[in-house]
């Protein structure tokens, strides 16, 4: 998911659960602008620090434990991350609540039972 600064939603792809999340940062990042991409260490990678250097932004990433030799990112920015997780917790929470609402039904009537995804 591809949020703006203030944790609101612009983009997001839907993948299977063993698909890695980094996979798919190009495809949002395309046609983007910005200042800064914030992102957790799942995200360190090279290409994709190429990718938001194309776009003329500074990659907020904290480097992986693999690298070699860690490159620096803004700190006080990285905080300002938690503003992309509210946005998570909102998509998820309301998703959770529908799946728990769907297997509440499907238990209470076997009719019900197509309803869970």
């Amino acid at each position: 998911m591809l949020s703006d600064a203030l944790g609101r939603p612009l983009r997001f792809i839907v993948t299977a659960g063993q698909v890695g999340d980094v996979t798919q940062a190009p495809a949002l990042l395309e046609g983007q602008t910005g200042d800064a991409v914030l992102a957790d260490k799942a995200y360190d990678s090279n290409a994709l620090r190429t990718i938001i250097a194309a776009i003329d932004a500074e990659a907020v990433i904290p480097s992986s434990r693999s690298r070699k030799i860690a490159i620096p990112h803004d700190a006080l920015a990285y905080k300002q991350r938690n503003r992309i997780e509210r946005c998570f917790n909102r998509s998820s929470t309301s998703a959770a609540s529908l799946r728990a609402t769907n297997a509440a039904l499907s238990t209470s009537k076997a009719s019900y039972s197509s309803l869970l995804p």
